[in-house]
């Protein structure tokens, strides 16, 4: 029995819906077995609505004719009473055409940007979702049938609800829905901002694929933009692209409540200089933006407008509730943070809005009264000064000179050279070895010897016209330094000099050769804050022994292939690249690392200088090409290729900057973290690639960086290949990110001034050497602590190489007031060895106290929590054997009676003393999220980053809190998951698990 298939009618797509929902049963059946999600069901359900509705519509005479046209060609028939299948067909072909373009077409290209256009636009947003305030508005179009019906958000149909979260949809206008989402510790104006900054959408718009702004718009008194958008494709569905207008306005106050309200109406537009692309489907849209209002006390509630036909009118409304309910809440989830802490400041506490910097402030004053050992405060410079001068009558006779500073230096007696000499000494021994005096107008006229070690004052202006110091007082000035430095132990050297042959501060401070970008960095009271303005010199002491070596520590960071490896590899080689990575090679530890070029493993190199400030290179190697610096303290100029090893470094070198060379992939983004951790470094070298920008693994690192309170110092390299506009939008960029309100650094594109940034730069880190309250308020704090340089350099030219070196020459160790000397041995241990003939040997940084070979110690916790009795063989800093060693140096112990596998990462090696240690399993601390999807609650488990610590941790209890989510801020009681760990009250720490980040601090130990 044959069974013929009648012809589809108009309802082909109904019943092709119909007929997919058995086969869609037994898919949701077994979904379980299967491994189906929502999602998957929908788009099979789509997928199997497709075939269904291809096969009804399937018509075999129709194929026969067009077979047979394709052969013969028949003369065209007007349909007609004898033809009804073939006059049904050629209506129902008319029907579906006129159907597809009865869409309101957009905007022609002559009325761009007109104020009627942007009236539209508005005027069609707020009659769907406030009519009450079309009236408002300066001229009202007039009504048209292509305007959804007027219906105020209130009375749309509710479709979901959960917490903060609504999902409606129109009440008469189909794929029109309204997703509205609530920020109860966020400002509105921070989320507004956050909205219409169109260069982050694809940051926190999951499906946006692109996004490039067209123009900004001011029509008569009218604000708003044009840019274009495109958007991801899905499962038979092909990637679709729009030109959006966006009309911007401030929604009068209703009489209720005197609420802020903001929207923004986007509509799609048919602007000429875009046209449609191949590979997206052009998507129109009648209506679409969000509203933005003020919620409860300081939070804010965002509802999204967005209108779905565009994506096909054959998709089924439960794949448009998917969307709604689950893709852009996520988005909308995802808003606040798209830069966590670099975007705008992160409300965390329920008594108010407090931002990012405010929770950094907390933990700095709690810190304190924990007696935390990294944040001792440093001596000030007034007191620094006191003691200087608090000279015993053995060391120098009463000074009864009463000349001025300018004579003393330039006609010397006795007595003057030796109490300059003995105020050289003590200052040297109390800042560590090294010292940095400036001389100008300031000081030289002054009769008090202290003088000599005061700095001039920033905010005063600029004096080019008067001569201070010609070049031959310059040199007689040097002579007498340089004999009282010589008596103390030190030598000097000259970092700055910024005046001309006749005395006179030169009026430019550009040196030859530096790469110009006409950005606006630096503005006027930028430059002349930073600018040299006085006779700079280096006092710096030569060391006895490896132990009295000076010793900066930096963590270089940045994007895969942004030059990390290749900066490090000619700053500490003395070669320069040939462009395709010659530098790098010598600084790689594995084979893969060659293979590839990217590093993997946390590397360690060396550049040392000596007391006189000149860079520590071998004597072979090729001079290096700097067109920045006017002279280059590297000598040689022959090209055999030899390297320093480590002991022959630090035998010629007075200071040493030990470089952490970072992976910057995100595959190894645990190795990068726990070298920013375990390395305490003093500041943080960012590589920005000058070709790219700063993308990918760049934020993140800066991220982290801001989060641990570590200072930023920015290079961007490959200026050679890069064009000079494409360097103007990266400079420009990064200048942006770093002014944001979650960084608030001062960015200085240095050009000649890197001394002066270098002698205030670590001071940042100090902060708590002035008033809390007067640096973390609204008002923006002092720019000595904020100031962020910013390096233009090349590694295969050599442009800009003198000033970062000249940079890390003067820049002063920070472990003066962060590590205390006088509190008993704490040694974190980074890494372990198993060395032929020697035994276990373990590296990492001393945070507290003295060490010396044979002491007795203590090595644990192991695997039971217990501390075993150890003694220390030998010690080795930058592989010189020395006999003992103090906090703040990294350095390495062989260990007496130990193997090798009872030592690992994350212990510590602890003095003998009568109080037993005790090995921490619980802790709890103070926990700000920086970000997470969804929300925290117990039971949660992620890895923790605290120091050498690297172990994953559960969450046993959130303190008053059910659960926390982004931007909470709250006490929680950890325990870790593996062993026991050696933590102290006041160390921070940073948790991860996939994109979640949080910030805390250890505020009680539960044993």
């Amino acid at each position: 029995m044959s069974v013929a298939i009648k012809a589809p009618t108009d309802h082909s797509t109904s019943l092709a819906l119909l007929l997919s929902i058995s086969p869609l049963y037994f898919l949701v059946q077994s979904r379980a077995k299967l491994g189906l999600d929502g999602l998957h069901i929908a788009l099979l359900q789509v997928l199997l609505m497709v075939v269904l509705r291809f096969l009804l519509s399937f018509d075999p005479r129709r194929a026969r004719q067009s077979s047979a046209s394709g052969t013969t060609s028949a003369p065209t028939v007007a349909p007609d009473a004898a033809s009804p299948a073939l006059s049904t067909e050629t209506k129902r072909s008319e029907t579906r055409k006129k159907r597809k373009f009865t869409r309101t077409p957009p905007p022609v290209a002559e009325t761009l940007f007109s104020a009627e256009t942007l009236d539209r636009v508005a005027y069609n947003f707020l009659l769907c979702t406030a009519p009450n305030y079309t009236t408002y508005l300066p001229t009202p179009p007039p009504t048209s049938t292509s305007y959804p019906s007027s219906a105020s958000l209130s009375a749309w149909k509710l479709l979901y609800e959960a917490e903060g979260l609504e999902v409606r949809a129109h009440p008469s206008t189909k794929a029109l829905y309204s997703i509205a989402l609530v920020y109860p510790d966020v400002p509105l104006r921070r989320l507004y901002a956050t909205l219409i900054d169109v260069e982050t959408r694809k940051q926190w718009d999951g499906m946006c694929s692109g996004v490039e702004p067209l123009a900004d718009i001011s029509v008569s008194g009218r604000r708003g933009s044009c840019s274009w958008l495109g958007m991801k494709g899905m499962a038979l569905v092909k990637a679709k692209d729009m030109v959006l207008l966006s009309v911007v306005g401030r929604l009068p106050p209703n009489k209720n409540d005197d609420a802020l309200r903001i929207f923004c109406a986007t509509s799609s537009f048919d602007h000429p200089l875009c046209p449609p692309k191949q590979e997206y489907n052009r998507m129109i849209l009648n209506v679409s933006g969000f509203l933005v209002e003020e919620h409860g006390d300081g939070g804010s509630k965002i509802s999204q407008i967005t209108d779905l036909s565009g994506l096909g009118s054959w998709i089924p409304s439960s794949v448009f509730s998917l969307i709604t309910q689950t893709m852009i809440p996520k988005s909308l989830a995802k808003l606040v943070v798209a830069v966590p802490p670099i975007s705008a400041e992160i409300p965390i506490t329920s008594e108010g809005p407090v931002s990012f910097k405010q929770f950094q402030s907390d933990l700095l004053q709690l810190s304190k009264q924990l007696q935390h050992k990294g944040e001792t405060s440093p001596p000030s410079a007034d007191n620094l000064k006191l003691q200087a001068l608090s000279l015993t009558a053995d060391e120098v006779e009463t000074d009864d000179d009463g000349r001025s500073l300018e004579d003393r230096l330039t006609d010397p007696n006795p007595t003057s050279s030796a109490a300059i000499a003995a105020l050289l000494a003590r200052h040297l021994a109390l800042t560590g070895g090294e010292l940095v005096l400036q001389l100008a107008a300031h000081n030289l006229t002054h009769k008090t010897l202290v003088s000599l070690l005061e700095d001039p004052d920033p905010e005063l202006p600029l004096d080019t016209t008067t001569a201070i110091l010609p070049r031959e007082k310059v040199g007689l000035i040097v002579k007498t330094l340089t004999a009282a430095a010589d008596d103390a132990g030190a030598e000097l050297s000259i970092s700055h000099n910024p005046f001309d042959e006749a005395g006179r501060l030169a009026a430019a401070v550009t040196p030859d050769g530096q790469t110009f970008v006409p950005s606006c960095v630096n503005d006027e009271a930028v430059e002349a804050r930073w600018r040299g303005r006085a006779l700079r010199l280096l006092v710096r002491r030569r060391p006895e022994s490896a132990s009295d070596i000076q010793e900066s520590r930096v963590a270089v960071v940045g994007n895969v292939d942004a030059g990390k490896s290749s900066l490090l590899g000619v700053l500490t080689k003395g070669r320069l690249d040939d462009g395709r990575g010659r530098a790098r090679v010598s600084l790689f530890r594995h084979k893969h690392e060659i293979e590839s070029g990217r590093t993997s493993s946390v590397g360690m190199e060396l550049l040392g200088f000596s007391a006189k400030g000149v860079v520590v290179l071998p004597e072979s190697h090729v001079t290096l090409a700097d067109k920045s610096a006017a002279t280059d303290p590297v000598q040689g100029s022959t090209t055999r290729k030899q390297q320093l090893s480590w002991e022959e470094i630090s035998s010629k070198s007075a200071k040493i900057v030990s470089f952490a060379d970072l992976a910057g992939h995100e595959r190894y983004l645990k190795t990068t973290l726990f070298g920013l951790t375990a390395t305490s470094p003093d500041f943080v070298l960012l590589i920005v690639g000058g070709n790219a920008g700063l993308i990918g693994m760049s934020k993140e690192h800066l991220s982290v960086a801001l989060a641990l309170s570590v200072p930023v110092v920015c290079v961007i390299t490959k200026v050679d290949m890069t064009p000079p506009n494409i360097l103007e939008q990266t400079v420009k960029q990064l200048a942006k990110v770093l002014r944001s309100p979650g960084c608030r650094k001062q960015p200085v594109k240095d050009v000649g001034m890197a001394c002066e940034l270098a002698a205030n730069f670590v001071t940042s880190k100090q902060v708590q050497v002035a008033p809390a309250q007067e640096l973390w308020t609204n008002a923006d704090p002092p720019l000595v602590f904020r100031a962020c340089p910013i390096f233009l350099c090349s590694n295969v030219t050599g442009e800009g190489l003198g000033l970062v070196r000249t940079f890390l020459n003067v820049v002063p160790p920070a472990a003066g007031g962060r590590y205390p000397v006088d509190e008993p041995l704490h040694f974190s241990i980074s890494d372990v060895f198993s060395v032929p003939f020697v035994g276990t040997v373990v590296s990492g940084v001393i945070l507290a106290g003295k060490v010396a070979v044979g002491d007795n110690v203590l090595l644990g916790p192991d695997s039971l929590g217990a501390y075993v009795v150890t003694a220390i063989k030998s010690i080795q800093r930058k592989r010189v054997n020395v006999l003992h060693a103090e906090a703040g140096q990294s350095v390495s112990y062989a260990l007496k009676r130990v193997r090798r596998a009872g030592v690992r990462k994350g212990q510590v090696i602890l003095a003998k003393t009568d109080v037993h240690p005790t090995a921490v399993r619980r802790f709890e601390g103070q926990v700000l999220v920086l970000y997470h999807n969804t929300t925290i609650s117990k039971s949660y488990q992620a890895m923790l980053h605290c120091g050498s610590v690297r172990q994953t941790v559960q969450i046993d209890s959130i303190i008053e809190k059910p659960s926390i989510r982004t931007g909470d801020r709250a006490t929680v009681q950890f325990s870790f998951i593996k062993h026991s760990e050696h933590i102290s009250l006041g160390d921070r720490f940073l948790f991860r698990e996939g994109r979640t980040r949080a910030l805390g601090l250890v505020t009680r130990l539960i044993t």
